[in-house]
């Protein structure tokens, strides 16, 4: 299947009538249902859910041919994926993370310091992890002042980043 990206998982049961709890890893929760179906990381299995409501963090839905808790239960865990061409156009400057993942990163002289292996968010704001030679991490802030040049089209980012200060 051409570009996956995994949107949440399924958390568990909810209840005894096959309902499943689902982690939403979309900024606003509910986005998820508007990227179905899901498939596996495989690309194979195709997933498709009705929302039913929320509790708290979790998303609560329906998925036909499971109706038991049992059923539920045995697909805890089970990560969901969306094509990637389902997704609505980003803004200039505005990035999905998946896009960031693998990208080259270079200094500003173009020494290439590894590349970036996970977006990450503290609270304060997010971090790209870049895995460089011997596979040594540094995680640099992604902000618009240490990484000033994110260029998709040759995959690449430049960073304004000086490991000693950080």
């Amino acid at each position: 299947m051409a570009s996956l990206v995994c949107v949440g998982a399924i958390s568990g049961a909810h209840g005894v009538s096959g309902r499943l709890r689902i982690k939403s890893f979309c900024q606003t929760a509910t986005d998820i249902f508007r990227y179905q179906p899901f498939y596996d990381a495989a690309g194979q299995r195709e997933y498709i859910f009705s929302f039913v409501g929320s509790k708290g963090a979790q998303l609560i839905a329906e998925m036909q041919d499971v109706a038991t808790r049992q059923q539920a239960q045995e697909l805890k865990g089970t990560r969901l994926f969306a094509a990637r061409h389902r997704f609505p156009a980003t803004e200039p400057d505005e990035y999905y993370h998946t896009d960031l993942i693998g990208l080259t990163v270079v200094d500003g002289g173009g020494q290439v310091l590894g590349y970036v292996h996970n977006v990450v968010n503290f609270g304060a704001s997010d971090v790209l992890e870049v895995v460089g030679d011997e596979k040594r991490q540094i995680q640099i802030p992604f902000t618009r002042s240490a990484v000033p040049i994110v260029d998709l089209s040759t995959r690449r980012v430049v960073v304004d980043w000086n490991e000693d200060a950080a």
